[in-house]
């Protein structure tokens, strides 16, 4: 197995094909997973070694800032060593036949995993998914809380469930995307491919079919359903934060969503910016909000110690 495609999967940038490629791999031979996990230590230590470098760099002189983004970067390689035990777990590990795996994936960060039926899942930053190490007979079901993208292997026989705070997702294999963050109001569900139900958790008859190129989430005690206008927000599982004509306080509501960070805007001025761009979420909410800067009048402000920002 070429290293650069070994490293693109612990970056979470492999594409489907190369997953299933690395997976295969993986189970071939005792010699190989042996491989795999010593590359995924070689990764960690380069990663770790690379973000201590970052933190000798100069502050801007437009913020004050912390260290706060760095050690989050830092922190992303839990994510990683996550999914190598879920992975390790799912060809035989010592967690069990069927362990219950967990990832977590950290601010600023994004990963792609395949799941034990050959299904492809993205996991936005902050989200948090559980999933069994291999699927029982009749049925395939994970819970989410945060955002994921899932690409599902098709299986009459098992249909895939997705159980989040507010309602159930079931699909037999499909393209859709999922945005159930438990600290946001609304459960966004955008179907690109197939089709989906969706259910209530508490009441399991009041359902609701959804069509492709369609989103929908339940609202004052009914679903809601809309086209999808703009696909460029899916563009997070590339690791794009996109925005078209969207006010300046509506982006900073995805910067603390997206990076963990919590924005106050003191400056009445920039409220009525409408703004259009994209960010690349590695380069993380600092370089977001210096780019900002080159078209909207403002200046910005780190507390010390903490992931709080100013907009002056």
């Amino acid at each position: 197995m070429k290293k650069e495609v070994l490293y693109r999967f612990f970056e979470g940038n492999c594409t489907g094909e190369e997953t299933r490629e690395v997976r295969a791999w993986v189970e071939s031979s005792p010699e190989n997973k042996k491989e795999f996990f010593r590359e995924g230590k070689m990764y960690d230590a380069i990663d770790l070694l690379a973000d201590d470098r970052q933190l000798s760099v100069p502050a801007a002189p437009a913020a004050r800032k912390s260290l706060w983004p760095d050690l989050l970067k830092i922190a992303s390689t839990a994510a990683i060593v996550l999914l190598m035990v879920g992975l390790w777990n799912y060809l035989g590990g010592e967690a069990g036949n069927n362990a219950m795996n967990t990832v977590n994936v950290p601010a600023g960060k994004n990963v792609n995993i395949v799941l034990p039926d050959g299904s492809s899942v993205w996991l936005n930053a902050r989200t948090k998914m559980e999933y069994p190490s291999s699927f029982e007979k009749g049925k395939r079901e994970i819970r989410l809380d945060g955002e994921a993208y899932f690409e599902v292997s098709y299986d009459k026989k098992r249909p895939f469930i997705v159980r989040t705070k507010d309602y159930d997702v079931e699909v037999l294999g499909t393209k859709f995307n999922l945005q159930a963050y438990s600290f946001l109001d609304r459960t966004v569900t955008s179907l690109m491919e197939g089709s989906v139900k969706l259910s209530l958790s508490t009441e399991k008859s009041n359902t609701l079919s959804l069509k492709p190129h369609q989103l929908a989430y339940f609202e004052n005690g009914g679903y809601v359903i809309k086209p999808i206008e703009d696909y460029n927000p899916y563009r997070w599982k590339e690791g794009l934060i996109c925005f078209d004509n969207i006010s300046f306080p509506e982006i900073m509501k995805e910067f603390e969503r997206y990076y963990e960070v919590r924005i106050f805007i003191e400056n009445e001025t920039v409220m009525n910016y409408l703004c259009t761009g994209k960010f690349r979420l590695s380069d993380g909410v600092d370089y977001a909000l210096r780019i900002l800067q080159k078209n909207v009048l403002f200046n910005y402000e780190r507390e010390e110690n903490s992931p709080v920002i100013y907009i002056k």
